[in-house]
């Protein structure tokens, strides 16, 4: 880890996590950091192979357990088998505003994270009317960590 990592910004948040939860902090997000840290020095393949796994593994996330994203992919005959590269991702239909509005929560929300895990977000409404959203706790902790 970098020095300024270590020596001021995990120690901080360590504190800050304490204060807020009364509890020590241990867990994914130092294992992120670790390799945040490790990452930032791989190669291009590198970087484009897990970005690739991590998409596909997101595709499957939804088209499991998000109803939204299951017709989504209906809508074009696609299954996340089916997409095999970049051009076939780019069939999906993209996400809109508007698409998370009518949906939010019961639609678009995943159904294997319990309603208690969800931690509320907004966008900053730059554009209009904020947008109300969740994430889970493992995505929290991935920002964090980044």
């Amino acid at each position: 880890m970098g020095a300024i990592t270590e020596k001021l910004v995990i120690p901080v948040y360590r504190r800050w996590y304490r204060a807020m939860t009364g509890r020590e902090c241990l867990g994914p997000f130092f294992r992120l950091v670790k390799f945040f840290e490790g990452a930032q020095w791989w190669s291009r393949e590198r970087v484009e192979r897990l970005r690739w796994m991590l998409l596909k593994a997101l595709l499957n996330q939804a088209y499991e357990n998000v109803p939204f994203y299951r017709k989504r992919f209906k809508t074009v005959n696609l299954t996340p088998a089916d997409i095999r590269s970049y051009a076939d991702f780019q069939k999906i239909p993209p996400l809109t505003r508007q698409d998370v509005q009518q949906n939010f929560p019961d639609q678009i929300t995943a159904r294997n994270i319990p309603k208690w895990k969800w931690i509320p977000e907004h966008t900053s409404g730059s554009i209009g009317v904020p947008l109300e959203l969740v994430i889970g706790p493992r995505a929290q902790q991935v920002r964090r960590a980044g």
